[in-house]
């Protein structure tokens, strides 16, 4: 009888008697720490073996290093307390983070990129890793603990507020606000109002570090509600709320130690603050005007147990015709100013729709194209929407059923696949889509 043994992962693959990459390393460090202090992992005395990564142009076998091989003791001595993302040095990174399970099959190897000389990330086939299948150049492993930080529950009447947030209460305690900030205008019983939406708690909605603070807190606007109820002030954003000049406060008085919030255009003073709550919105910009829309007002569709909302449904709201929506295409901007082009033809908007509890956009299992459309199906701390006029008129193309749709590969009538703030990235459209 004979049998052979398979590895569950190339983590457990005896390594190469030498290692065959050098001269390279992976700064890896703690999401609170100052990378700049961190060490840095060398692959010289890392482990390393040889695998075919079937990459195009690859010199067939090649010598690799799993990426849990850089979790040395050195960084953390309970690697599966925590969770992983990898970082370009240009900074882009995969939204999801890794368990260590998966960094285990995960593997780095050397090739040329942009005229050097780096190490890409890759994994091996049969690893369901959403969108993470590769990334060029990586520089950075940063680590998030497993189950740590704010935990949702009930704040105590008098010792602090309640700050909700996706269908979560969070306390948020008096007593755990940071130092009065003097240069602020705060004293021991004078706090910034934005004290009251901290750090802590928005660190568990920013995708593991993809987004800043500010970038999820622009996603909502605010209502502040008082103890008893009664005059409750919404809609209030976060410009608002964390203006630096004048900017609002809450008063703690020592006799009631109660918050009372002062400096909101339009509410005056809200006395016994306990609530704050977090309304996430999205702005819809058709050219001639803006208007906000709360995903909690808009008709719900249930997927996978959770209450999910079209986009088409809020192109209804926003009062659009079907003939309307197939005149338009769409750029679905992120928080961070990344903007998304999409049009509303072949199925695009009509079957994506926005789960409010995971921050991101999904597609239906109708079309299963979809799912190959550049990863671009899935837009995540989508913020704003904007419409764009397909010309009804050459060098747009009529497509039968459709009317006037842009021509992916005409750049008088394709505005690139991807913006950045004013700059268009480059891209051909036909390559990231193709029409009906």
């Amino acid at each position: 009888v004979s049998y052979t043994i398979y590895p569950r992962a190339l983590y457990d693959i005896n390594p190469a008697d030498a290692p065959l990459l050098s001269g390279y390393s992976l700064k890896v460090y703690k999401h609170d720490e100052d990378p700049e202090v961190a060490p840095d992992i060398l692959v010289d005395g890392l482990p390393q073996c040889i695998y075919d990564t079937g990459r195009e142009g690859g010199p067939g076998e090649e010598p690799v290093v799993t990426l849990a091989s850089f979790i040395t003791p050195e960084v953390v001595t309970d690697p599966k307390n925590w969770v992983y993302k990898i970082v370009a040095r240009d900074g882009r990174q995969p939204f999801d983070t890794l368990e260590f399970n998966q960094m285990k099959s995960g593997l780095v190897y050397e090739e040329e990129y942009e005229g050097q000389d780096v190490l890409n990330s890759f994994f091996y086939p049969g690893m369901e890793i959403s969108q993470i299948y590769y990334l060029n150049d990586v520089a950075e492993i940063v680590l998030y603990p497993v189950g740590e930080g704010p935990q949702p529950g009930d704040g105590i009447h008098g010792e602090g507020v309640n700050l909700v947030i996706d269908e979560s209460i969070y306390p948020v305690n008096f007593a755990d606000l940071p130092d009065p900030d003097p240069a602020k205008g705060e004293t021991e019983t004078q706090r910034l109002l934005a004290r009251l939406v901290p750090d802590g708690v928005i660190s568990l909605y920013t995708m593991s570090g993809s987004f800043s603070y500010d970038q999820i807190r622009v996603l909502y606007d605010y209502r502040l509600v008082p103890y008893q109820g009664g005059d409750e002030c919404f809609p209030v954003t976060w410009d608002e709320i964390g203006a630096e000049a004048d900017p609002p406060m809450v008063s703690l008085s020592d006799q009631a130690p109660f918050a009372t919030a002062t400096g909101l255009a339009g509410c005056g003073e809200i006395d016994d603050l306990f609530t704050i709550e977090m309304v996430r919105k999205v702005i819809v910009d058709d050219g001639l005007e803006e208007r906000v829309f709360y995903w909690e007002d808009l008709a719900t569709v249930e997927i996978d147990g959770e209450e999910v909302v079209f986009l088409d449904t809020l192109l209804d709201e926003a009062g659009l015709s079907q003939n309307e929506k197939i005149m338009n295409d769409y750029y679905l901007y992120a928080s961070d100013g990344f903007g998304t082009y999409f049009p509303f033809g072949h199925h695009h908007l009509e079957d994506m729709y926005f789960r409010p509890l995971a921050n991101r956009t999904f597609v239906t299992d109708e079309y299963p194209a979809m799912r190959a459309y550049g990863g671009r199906y899935s837009v995540k701390a989508l913020l704003r929407i904007e419409l764009r006029p397909v010309p009804q008129e050459p060098p747009s193309i009529f497509a039968e059923g459709w009317g006037w749709l842009s021509d992916p590969e005409n750049p008088a009538t394709c505005y690139g696949c991807h913006v950045r703030q004013e700059l268009n990235i480059p891209v051909n459209c036909a390559q990231c889509h193709s029409m009906p």
